[in-house]
């Protein structure tokens, strides 16, 4: 129901988190080869990562093809092993999301003002269906917010 084409952002920073994730279990498990290998594949997936989704300002893309302020960018701070480490980059992510989808009851999975933003759940299944990605607030990504505040400070050390 909601339109995104392409490449999108948190599939692609939990595609990082993952790779990275198998690299330990691999070292744990004495296959240093396939560490190696996992090593360079994580390698490439955060070069091309950059090259795909960072923007000047206004953290990053939401897909290769857009750039809508989308609450999906705090996946790639938020993982067990971010994609993003630039302290700079960091904070750029963490301003953005702050001064445009942070409020009272969670946080907005599209900025106001974004093309199909829909500030409330209501109406018939359709209308419902439609809005929610484009602009109602869900409470579950605090948790990404929270732990990418966490890794802001941890940078900052």
């Amino acid at each position: 129901v909601t339109p995104r084409n392409g490449k999108s952002v948190e599939i692609n920073a939990m595609w990082y988190n993952a790779v990275k994730i198998l690299e330990e279990f691999s070292i744990e498990n004495n296959e240093i080869e396939f560490s190696k290998e996992l090593n360079i594949i994580g390698s490439n997936i955060k070069t091309n990562f950059e090259k795909i989704f960072k923007k000047e300002k206004d953290g990053l893309k939401d897909t290769e093809s857009s750039d809508k302020i989308r609450p999906n960018q705090l996946f790639a701070i938020s993982l067990t092993y971010p994609v993003i480490n630039d302290s700079k980059m960091v904070l750029n992510i963490l301003n953005i999301v702050e001064s445009k989808l942070v409020n009272r009851y969670g946080i907005k999975t599209l900025a106001k003002g974004e093309n199909g933003y829909t500030e409330k759940y209501f109406g018939n299944e359709r209308r419902r269906d439609g809005s929610y990605h484009q602009g109602i607030s869900w409470p579950w990504l605090l948790g990404l917010y929270y732990n990418g505040l966490k890794f802001a400070e941890k940078l900052r050390v």
